[in-house]
């Protein structure tokens, strides 16, 4: 399994991608990993790509707001950003002026090649 987030923060974020593989593919997960990235900063998705993106971004937010656990975080988390509460009604309209030239601009300023890799399992995995 494969998959990536964005954790904001007040001064900073960061985007973490989580990886579950077998140790003899780490040095192949890794490069394919730096793959996609570049893929990401140099390529448009395509319109099809990018309409799937938003519309699972605008329909899964009523999702995370079923209980008022998930409402309280998502307002400590807009409190915390110091974002405006409207947010939450503006979400889908912010979502669906996304361009794919818009994800490779931002993906060129924030997704250097300054990254960390943690890694569990045997102590000897291969570093890149």
């Amino acid at each position: 399994y494969v998959y990536g987030y964005y954790l904001p923060k007040t001064s900073a974020a960061t985007f973490q991608i989580t990886a579950g593989l077998a140790p003899e593919n780490f040095q192949r997960a890794i490069d394919i990993l730096k793959e996609q990235i570049n893929k990401i900063k140099n390529d448009p998705v395509s319109e099809m790509e990018l309409s799937d993106a938003k519309s699972f971004a605008i329909g899964r937010m009523p999702l995370d707001l079923e209980t008022n656990e998930q409402a309280a975080a998502l307002i400590s988390d807009l409190e915390y950003q110091g974002r405006p509460f409207d947010s939450i009604d503006k979400y889908p309209s912010v979502i669906e002026k996304i361009t794919a030239d818009d994800i490779m601009r931002v993906a060129r300023k924030y997704m250097t090649d300054f990254y960390a890799i943690g890694a569990a399992g045997p102590a000897t995995p291969p570093v890149p």
